[in-house]
């Protein structure tokens, strides 16, 4: 797919499991992934750190290989149970069997490690593994592999810590590539970020959303989707962000949004201050509550609504309104 020049290949093990080994290094900025591509008005998830120490990954297909690879890479030790050792080319020292045996679990180590994967492909298997493990240590913690949506209130009543659902991945990133292309971009770029920055960026979300998902969407500054700001611009006028972000009709009010992106040329700014001034060309993404999308558009579209903004000057509308205005 990629030699033919693909735009996006999803691979929703590889997703997951990039995330799912950022919980170890940044919790925080795991908790942004999960508001950012969770459901629309979901409430917002909470903030889960997985203990350190070795972890019981059962299942080495493309999954669990994905795992292993992120996981080891923050340092995280991995010992396998798999019922195909040759076939999947399992590392030597792997267990075999499926992992819901009891007798698997404890020649695996269940007793000694602090959390267990499982990542076969039959649901009925996952719960197994996860139940029979628990009995042996219930100070586990649990991330089970959920292939079918038919399964999700079994998954949901065993109470597992983290769920991996590959068809609600692949949706919601099909999703937001549609709906806000910038956002992976974002994604991509805060990867690396450290914890203090994210713990930043929580703030700022949370403080915008309350108790629900965000929204994110993103905007052109171009005389075709944004006409009112790219003509001040032509004109002189200095746009700021915090102007796009004010209400539209009452200046003291800031919308409950967050700028997190600014594109422009070549240039890639994570978490613009509220004084950046636009310029045309520029691609911005923001997430907030619904509401506060639908204000900007109107700042965006209306040249009285952004004059107002921008100088405090609430002059009427309209052909009429502007002769009886000038004729006064």
């Amino acid at each position: 797919m990629d030699s033919f020049g693909t735009d996006h290949i999803i691979d929703p093990f590889d997703i997951f499991a990039s995330r799912f080994a950022m919980m170890f290094h940044s919790p925080s900025m795991y908790l942004v992934y999960e508001w950012m591509t969770s459901i629309l008005h979901a409430p917002l998830a909470d903030f889960t750190r997985p203990p350190a120490g070795t972890w019981l990954l059962c299942g080495y297909g493309r999954f669990g290989k994905a795992v292993r690879e992120h996981v080891g890479a923050e340092g995280i030790e991995t010992r396998i149970i798999e019922a195909d050792i040759a076939g999947t080319n399992a590392p030597a020292g792997t267990t075999e069997g499926r992992g819901t045996e009891a007798g698997t679990l404890i020649e695996g180590g269940v007793s000694e490690v602090a959390g267990i994967i499982a990542g076969t492909d039959n649901d009925a298997n996952n719960l197994s593994i996860i139940i029979t493990a628990r009995q042996l240590n219930p100070q586990l913690f649990t991330v089970g592999r959920q292939n079918s949506r038919e399964n999700a209130d079994i998954f949901q009543a065993a109470k597992i810590d983290v769920v991996m659902q590959p068809g609600v991945i692949v949706a919601r990133h099909i999703l937001g590539l549609i709906l806000a292309p910038l956002l992976d971009d974002f994604l991509r770029l805060t990867h690396d970020q450290n914890e203090t920055w994210a713990n930043v960026l929580v703030s700022r979300v949370a403080g915008a959303v309350e108790d629900i998902t965000p929204a994110t969407w993103d905007l052109e500054i171009s005389p075709l989707t944004a006409p009112a700001v790219f003509d001040g611009l032509i004109s002189g006028d200095q746009v700021t962000l915090g102007h796009l972000c004010t209400h539209p009709q009452d200046r003291e009010r800031r919308l409950p949004c967050v700028p997190l992106l600014i594109k422009r040329a070549t240039e890639q700014r994570l978490l613009p201050e509220m004084d950046e001034i636009l310029q045309g060309g520029d691609h911005i993404l923001f997430c907030g509550r619904s509401e506060a999308a639908r204000h900007i558009q109107r700042t965006i579209n209306d040249h009285q609504a952004l004059l107002y903004i921008r100088t405090g000057e609430d002059r009427p509308g309209g052909i009429v309104w502007q002769w009886l205005t000038r004729q006064g």
